[in-house]
């Protein structure tokens, strides 16, 4: 009668709706009780999640059954079924806390929305600006020449005669060659 009175509803039993699944997350605040429907297609099946409480209120927690509109009370959810199916995943757990535990972390949950949306390939400013219908020549695309180098050192041992136990450093790189080579016209020759 109190749910009846809260929701203004009539307080005519005959009339009275019920309740909408819809509605149990203002009746768990309402009455200070997590709330948690179950339902099995046939007697001994899983029992499927059909509404799971989101948050926690109070410290009890109140187990229905659903069948064709209709919700009855689950006095012992160990003995209603021996396991309890994932409605997100589908997977089986042996005890209804497990199942619960699980709904928390379920990857099928969760969907990942990435800042810039899925994964692309990067583009170059001549791609970008042919998206805008500015087209550049092919051969204007990309700058000629270029100048690769390497450095090559060595790794040698620096003597131990410190008396600061600290920070040591062991040994000290020494270079040994350098070499720059390039297509530019009249530098193509490697120097090293």
């Amino acid at each position: 009668m109190e749910w009846i009175r809260h929701k203004s509803l009539p307080h005519d039993l005959l009339t009275f709706p019920g309740i909408d699944l819809k509605d149990l997350q203002d009746l768990e605040v309402f009455f200070d009780v997590n709330i948690n429907v179950y339902a099995q297609e046939e007697i001994g099946d899983p029992g499927a999640v059909i509404y799971h409480s989101c948050q926690s209120h109070g410290d009890s927690t109140m187990y229905l059954h659903t069948f064709e509109n209709h919700l009855s009370y689950i006095r012992d959810i160990a003995q209603y079924a021996h396991s309890f199916k994932c409605d997100i995943c589908g997977k089986l757990f042996p005890r209804a806390t497990t199942l619960h535990r699980h709904r928390s972390t379920c990857t099928d949950k969760t969907n990942h929305v990435l800042p810039g949306g899925f994964y692309s390939p990067r583009t170059n400013i001549s791609q970008d600006l042919e998206d805008v219908g500015i087209c550049i020549p092919q051969e204007d695309r990309f700058y000629p020449y270029f100048a690769t180098f390497d450095t090559e050192s060595l790794l040698c041992p620096l003597p131990d005669d410190r008396a600061d136990r600290g920070l040591q450093y062991t040994t000290q790189h020494q270079l040994i060659s350098f070499a720059i080579c390039s297509n530019v016209p009249r530098h193509t020759d490697c120097i090293c």
